[in-house]
């Protein structure tokens, strides 16, 4: 005999219910058998012959739906059509001011009890959340994260079907109860701890004295953030609250924190603006020379005090325009190299003598067979100044300060760029060892290489991090068994290789707290501490 349907619970489904199909002559195994809703195949989970238990499946849809059941026997369509397949309705919201991790109620009905199968809707998009349990009159979840802007609703779908009601909520306001440490510098991490801090990175605006930080890590109750950048024209330090901004929220912190400018000592101001200085250290003193190129300076550290010192005489030849390329210390003599800049091929070379404070030339010019190139990197060991070239082979030449001879000096464009041409960008010596920050042209290689010059060869130390669009603006020295890379190209940064360790560390650098837009500094060494002409003043560079 066919099978026969006498009645359906519950007369109103919703995806995820237990459908009890009552009525005789359900004959053979639950495998032989098929409910079908709207053409959607039910999964029968048990059978007898007087009764068929199945699950309403997730995407179902239907108005005075029918319910066909097949058996072995044949089949019979349900003569009392099920009333609805109906969308949730919603009740109450408990609380109704929410924040991220409570654990929040939707009271209503036609939910599905299969937790996974209720989404919950905000302002059109997938709510972050945890559904703890759900039945067919109440879910109960954790949101891991809510919207910024207030007067968000709720829907919940389910399956098809979604909520034609709305449950309209308020986001629990952020606050920072407390922040650590209460000082640091540029690149130390800060934790605010709080409440109602979004999950995501971007939602957390977090501000000192106008200046955006980083966010690095998020969670509810608590923010990790990078002090980032500062400004020009702050002063050793500065003292300001910390503010979190969460959509149009703005909390501030009841402490304050104390940025201090840890990098940098102010010293004096320069007697001259400059942009691009140059000069060198000999014993106590500093000598200097600003972009005008008439005068040269001395300052002495044992009183304090700026004063003139001789400038290196002006070629004879009236046609000579020069522009000072290269200012370097040669153990108790200071070294300059001018160039013409009319004609772009006459050099002339000086020598300086602090205690006669006067300059004597060098009778050289460059090499003949050397090309023209603009970028030029040098150093010194012993009474040898070793200047290198951009270009492509046989480009590193030395010159002995005494005699005024060059001599060439193996080159290393095969340990970097096979086929490129070279750029030494900053260099420096130790020892009995010379160093250089080499780019390579048709690639974003950068290279810190070794010159030892016992045996006239090169060879690579490390990778170079730093990318810099301005060559100009990175100085390389050596300091406390240390080679130190100092760049002013923005976002500044320095770069430090350990000889003795062999292995490398850099950090962000704050900028120099000056009033102008700098464009270079020049380093001196001297009593064992590190200086820095930038702009218009001397600084202390304090290493960490």
């Amino acid at each position: 005999m066919p099978p026969r349907i006498t009645g359906i619970l519950p007369s109103i489904i919703t995806p995820g219910d237990t459908m009890i199909i009552n009525g005789n002559n359900f004959a053979g195994a639950k495998e032989n058998m098929k409910v079908v809703v709207n053409k959607e195949n039910l999964r029968i989970i048990s059978a007898t012959a007087s009764q068929i238990k199945c699950i309403v499946p997730r995407y179902i849809s239907g108005f005075n739906s029918e319910v066909v059941v097949t058996t072995i026997t044949g089949e019979q369509t349900n003569p009392f059509p099920l009333t609805n397949i109906s969308a949730p309705e919603l009740f109450r919201l408990i609380p109704d001011v929410i924040s991220p991790e409570d654990t929040v109620v939707i009271e209503g009905r036609f939910f599905s009890p299969t937790k996974e199968w209720n989404e919950i809707i905000v302002n059109g998009f997938l709510l972050n959340y945890q559904i703890v349990s759900a039945t067919r009159n109440k879910i109960v979840f954790i949101p891991n994260d809510l919207p910024v802007a207030q007067g968000s609703k709720f829907i919940v779908k389910v399956g098809y079907q979604e909520s034609t009601s709305e449950l309209s909520f308020s986001v629990g306001v952020s606050t920072i109860d407390d922040f650590f440490p209460k000082q640091g510098t540029l690149g130390d991490t800060i934790t605010i701890v709080g409440r109602n801090f979004r999950r995501s990175l971007f939602d957390n605006q977090v501000l000192f004295n106008n200046t955006l930080w980083e966010t690095i890590s998020a969670k509810p109750n608590e923010l990790k953030v990078v002090v980032s950048e500062q400004f020009i024209g702050l002063s050793q330090s500065v003292t300001d609250k910390i503010s979190v901004r969460v959509g149009s929220q703005v909390s501030t912190s009841q402490a304050s924190f104390n940025y201090v400018n840890k990098d940098w000592r102010l010293v004096s101001e320069l007697p001259l603006l400059s942009y691009r200085p140059k000069g060198f250290a000999i014993g106590q003193n500093l000598y200097y020379i600003s972009d005008s190129e008439t005068d040269w300076w001395r300052y002495r550290f044992d009183n304090q005090t700026w004063s003139r010192m001789s400038t290196i005489p002006r070629s004879s030849e009236a046609n000579f325009n020069f522009v000072t390329e290269l200012a370097i210390s040669v153990g108790t003599e200071g070294f300059a190299m001018q160039r013409d800049l009319s004609s772009g091929v006459e050099f002339r070379f000086w020598r300086y003598l602090p205690a006669s404070d006067s300059w004597i030339r060098i009778n050289t010019n460059l090499p003949n067979n050397l090309a023209i190139n603009n970028l030029y990197s040098a150093f010194a060991i012993d009474r040898e100044v070793f200047i290198l070239f951009s270009g492509r082979n046989n480009v590193n030449w030395k010159l002995n300060i005494d005699t005024g001879a060059w001599s060439p000096i193996s080159d290393y464009a095969n340990l970097v760029s096979p086929s490129g041409t070279v750029f030494p960008i900053t260099a420096t010596a130790l020892g009995q060892k010379g160093y250089v920050v080499n780019a390579s042209s048709g690639s974003n290689n950068r290279d810190l290489l070794t010159y030892d010059v016992a045996n006239n060869r090169w060879s690579k130390v490390a990778d170079y991090p730093f990318l810099s669009a301005n060559p100009f603006a990175n100085n390389a020295f050596a300091f406390n068994n240390n080679i130190y890379v100092l760049s002013f190209d923005r976002p500044l940064h320095v770069y430090e290789w350990n000889t003795t360790a062999n292995k490398s560390r850099s950090y962000p650098l704050n900028a120099p707290p000056t009033d102008i837009e700098f464009g270079n500094g020049q380093y001196f060494i001297v009593n064992n501490k590190v200086f820095f002409a930038v702009g218009k003043y001397l600084y202390e560079w304090l290493p960490r």
